[in-house]
C-alpha cells in the first residue's frame, strides 16, 4: 500500500504497475505501453517463502520510461541486501560497485532454471555443473550479481518478477535476452528468458 501511494510523488506524472493491482484490474497492465514513466513493483517476491516463514524473499522496484528500463532496485528485508542501478551509471551492491566478469569463474557453471528449461540444463552436464529450481526470482538475480550463480532461465516472464533483475545484471556487465535472441518485451511477456553473467556465458 505504501509503495503505490508514495512512488508517484517522486516523479510527477508517473504511474504504478504492481502484481496485486493487475490481479485486481487487468487494465492496469496497459500502462506499460504508454510513454508516461511507470514504476513496476513486486512488494513480496517469493511469496510462498514469506508466507511460510522462510527468509528468502525480496522487494523489487524498477522505473520504466518510454519502453526502456532506466532504474532498478532489489531489497532483501531479512538480510538487508540492497542492489540498485541506473542506466549508464552501473550497479551498487550493498554500497559497493559490482562488475560481472565470467573470466573469474574457476569452477563449473552453476545456475537456476524453471520448468522445461531445468531439464534442458540438466542434460548439459558437460557444461553445467549444477542447476537449481527457482524459489525467488529477486534472490536468483542477487546470486548472479554476487557471483554465486552464472545464469538464470525462466519461462514465466511477468514484468514485476524480471524487469529489475535482468536490468541490474545487464547494467553490471551481464547479458539478458530471450532464448531465440529477441529482446525481452516486458509489455508482452512471452518466451523463455535467459540471463547470464556475461554475453559469452549466455551463449
Amino acid at each position: 500500500k505504501w509503495l503505490p501511494a508514495r512512488l508517484p510523488d517522486l516523479l510527477p506524472g508517473s504511474t504504478v504497475v504492481g502484481e496485486e493491482a493487475v490481479f485486481a484490474d487487468e487494465s492496469v497492465f496497459t500502462r506499460l505501453v504508454g510513454d508516461d514513466p511507470v514504476w513496476i513493483i513486486d512488494p513480496i517476491d517469493g511469496t510462498w517463502n514469506f508466507a511460510n516463514g522462510r527468509p528468502t524473499f525480496a522487494v523489487m522496484v524498477s522505473l520504466v520510461f518510454k519502453g526502456e528500463v532506466v532504474r532498478g532496485w532489489i531489497y532483501e528485508p531479512v538480510t538487508g541486501t540492497t542492489v540498485m542501478g541506473s542506466r549508464g551509471d552501473g550497479v551498487i551492491f550493498d554500497g559497493e560497485p559490482v562488475q560481472l566478469n565470467s573470466n573469474k569463474r574457476e569452477t563449473g557453471i552453476v545456475g537456476t532454471a524453471a520448468r522445461h528449461l531445468f531439464q534442458r540444463a540438466e542434460q548439459r552436464s558437460d557444461v553445467i555443473e549444477n542447476v537449481f529450481r527457482p524459489n525467488c526470482a529477486g534472490h536468483e538475480y542477487v546470486l548472479i550479481l554476487s557471483g554465486e550463480r552464472a545464469f538464470s532461465a525462466y519461462t514465466k516472464l511477468l514484468p514485476w518478477d524480471h524487469v529489475a533483475g535482468s536490468f541490474l545484471v545487464t547494467e553490471a556487465g551481464g547479458y539478458s535476452s530471450l532464448l531465440d535472441g529477441a529482446r525481452y518485451d516486458f509489455a508482452r511477456p512471452e518466451g523463455n528468458l535467459l540471463t547470464a553473467e556475461s554475453f559469452e556465458m549466455w551463449h
